[in-house]
């Protein structure tokens, strides 16, 4: 577009020509923004991706391994993390000044209906799982409930 402005080229600079040019560079832009935007995975794919130190992450698509060279990872969610997603989970649904503890009891901790269902939706997205939407009443602290998505995810 500059060099045909430089150029003084009437035909390829202006009307229709340069409209068509415009929008082409602006679709051109924001691909380019959204290929920059890189979104967090969720917990079940970094865990399934996640590799025991030492060792190189397979390629994608690469072919599995056999089992005589590596064990079999065990399926399911790694307690660890779980509890520590949902702790940061819980904190941002309760909003309290209090230090809570995977023992807390989250109604005590602040919790009230209107956030259990907040908390339910956030881990449902999180975790990859449908729960049911008594969660919190069911499993009263974050350890029972990552107990729970534990045994869910292996199932």
């Amino acid at each position: 577009m500059k060099q045909a402005n430089s150029l003084h080229d009437r035909q390829a600079s202006g009307g229709a020509a340069e409209t068509q040019s415009k929008t082409c560079l602006e679709r051109i832009e924001k691909a380019e923004k959204k290929s920059k935007e890189v979104a967090a995975p969720p917990v079940q794919q970094m865990i399934a991706a996640d590799v025991p130190s030492g060792q190189a992450a397979p390629a994608a698509g690469a072919a599995p391994a056999a089992s005589a060279v590596a064990p079999e990872q065990p399926k399911g969610l790694d307690p660890t993390l779980a509890t520590k997603r949902l702790m940061s989970i819980v904190k941002d649904v309760i909003a309290a000044d209090d230090e809570i503890t995977a023992d807390s009891p989250l109604m005590e901790a602040g919790m009230d209906s209107l956030s259990s269902v907040q908390l339910v939706t956030e881990v449902s997205k999180e975790f990859q799982m449908t729960l049911s939407p008594s969660l919190v009443f069911d499993f009263p602290n974050v350890a029972a409930i990552v107990n729970h998505l534990v045994e869910e995810s292996q199932g």
